[in-house]
């Protein structure tokens, strides 16, 4: 039996796995959930800092077998990460970026972010305030609203948390430059990406991208759920974990 650990979206806390991690009871020796540092980033490559922060706290936990997941960014770091580790087997990617972005998608985020309000730019780019997050979910608001509600109460109460929110902008700018088209390739055959049919962050452009460029890849596409998955569907998302292994 091996462990499991589940890097969260951009912005988002480990708690965001809760209803997943309980679907998956019996699945994995333990399940393993990071979080981002709560300190300001205010590297040239913000991306390697990150990765550099998971590769410590994956190292730390000192297993000795384990799968890696994570959505969004997350996914993408995951991604990244499956190459300092070769302990690590399956990769589950849930809407994972990491392919080259169109100018104009890159075009449309740095107006959000030189022209929109704080609050509005990460609402409109990330869903991260509670009207824009819960325009995601068909299934499970209820669920939705109390996770997103907690997570803006303890950006808003804690001061440090507060600076890597507020560092986000710098993030997302970076994270447009992400091309991992070869590590998708060199890892292929232990990728699964999970795909929310309904997706209002990630064009559907990217999932017919990897459908034809990972052929031996397992492509699930759930269609009646959207960009966060653990949340809107964990039951669904768990069994797909279930089936490896």
């Amino acid at each position: 039996m091996v462990d499991l650990v589940l890097l969260p979206p951009m912005g988002h806390k480990s708690s965001f796995y809760s209803h997943l991690v309980k679907n998956l009871e019996g699945k994995y020796r333990k399940i393993h959930l990071l979080d981002y540092p709560v300190e300001r980033v205010k590297d040239e490559d913000p991306i390697d800092t990150l990765v550099n922060h998971f590769e410590l706290q994956i190292k730390k936990l000192n297993v000795s077998e384990f799968d890696l997941s994570g959505v969004s960014l997350g996914a993408t770091l995951a991604l990244r990460l499956k190459s300092h580790f070769q302990n690590c087997h399956n990769l589950y990617l849930m809407a994972p970026g990491g392919l080259p972005v169109p100018d104009a998608r890159k075009a449309i985020v740095q107006f959000a972010i030189k022209n929109y309000s704080f609050s509005e730019m990460i609402g409109k780019t990330l869903g991260l305030n509670v009207e824009d997050f819960l325009i995601h979910f068909s299934q499970n608001q209820n669920i939705a609203k109390d996770y997103i509600e907690s997570l803006i109460n303890e950006y808003e109460n804690n001061s440090k948390q507060r600076e890597f929110f507020e560092n986000i902008p710098y993030f997302l700018t970076k994270a447009l430059e992400i091309n991992y088209t070869d590590l998708f390739y060199q890892y292929e055959d232990q990728i699964t990406i999970l795909w929310g049919h309904k997706d209002r962050i990630f064009s559907s452009r990217y999932l017919r991208k990897f459908q034809k460029m990972l052929p031996n890849s397992n492509i699930v596409v759930f269609k009646n759920h959207g960009h966060y998955l653990p949340i809107e569907a964990p039951h669904e998302v768990s069994k797909e974990f279930r089936k490896s292994g």
